[in-house]
């Protein structure tokens, strides 16, 4: 039972495009497969950055909040011997006030009336203001 030629050539010819087809269907299940596994691949990274992200930024928060306590529990250790005196002073509501305020310290510090204050005078005035915690000053401080 032979064939017509005809219908060799398209028997041939179908053949060989559904081997085609098969070629290029292999072709398009790789290529999407790679794509949807590199896909995968750096959808996991991103997931993990914004999580490594937020994770780092609640650390610095917190080390930043510990740091701020910690600097507010110490700063009388560093601040001026002064500063409490200093802020009182601050506190003025003119030119005038403020003249006034110096004066009144003077006079509470000028013991011996002296026109000049000392070391022990002003240690002595310092302890009569009854700053809290008491106002420590020291001989060098004094000389600084």
């Amino acid at each position: 039972s032979e064939e017509h030629p005809m219908a060799q050539e398209m028997e041939k010819s179908r053949t060989d495009t559904q081997e085609e087809i098969r070629d290029i269907d292999s072709f398009v299940a790789i290529y999407f497969i790679s794509f949807v596994f590199v896909g995968s691949i750096i959808a996991i990274n991103v997931v993990v950055a914004v999580m490594l992200e937020g994770f780092v930024s609640s650390l610095n928060a917190d080390e930043c909040t510990k740091r701020i306590t910690a600097e507010a529990r110490n700063h009388h250790k560093v601040a001026g011997a002064l500063d409490p005196v200093l802020s009182t002073l601050a506190n003025f509501s003119s030119p005038s006030h403020l003249k006034a305020q110096i004066d009144l310290l003077f006079q509470l510090f000028d013991v011996d009336d002296s026109g000049t204050v000392d070391y022990d005078e002003l240690r002595l005035g310092l302890a009569k203001m009854n700053y809290w915690p008491c106002i420590m000053l020291s001989l060098e401080d004094w000389e600084t």
